[in-house]
């Protein structure tokens, strides 16, 4: 008796071998951490150069957070469509890129934090 399986009711296999990169990734990275890694220091010379900065909304950390963004979505998007290609989790990503990720979620939830208005935890608590 042989029975005839729909695709729909077929699972995929998860692919075990890890992703590989690829140049154009590689590139796609290195342009998208130099326009956070800028914005690191358009921010940090706005802090030394204006004494006074009392707002979180200024042009420097616009340039400082879309470059977390844009670096934290293109790892987020690559995960999900590798994901649904049938990689497993822990090779989603190219060698080497699982740290990236694990960055941009202690950055993230290092940011939630401080942005939560918990005064122990705001970049503008008094230090005794």
């Amino acid at each position: 008796m042989t029975t005839n399986l729909q695709e729909d009711q077929v699972e995929p296999v998860p692919v075990l071998e890890p992703r590989v990169g690829s140049a154009r990734f590689d590139w796609v990275m290195i342009l998208l951490c130099s326009w956070l890694l800028g914005g690191v220091y358009i921010d940090g010379w706005a802090h030394n150069y204006f004494t006074i900065i009392d707002t979180f909304f200024t042009p420097w950390h616009a340039v400082l957070y879309s470059g977390f963004l844009a670096v934290a979505l293109f790892l987020v998007l690559t995960l999900m469509r590798n994901l649904v290609k049938g990689y497993a989790w822990w090779s989603a990503l190219p060698p080497g890129y699982g740290l990236s990720l694990l960055g941009v979620v202690v950055l993230g939830l290092g940011a939630l934090v401080t942005s939560s208005g918990i005064p122990s935890f705001s970049s503008h608590a008094a230090i005794c």
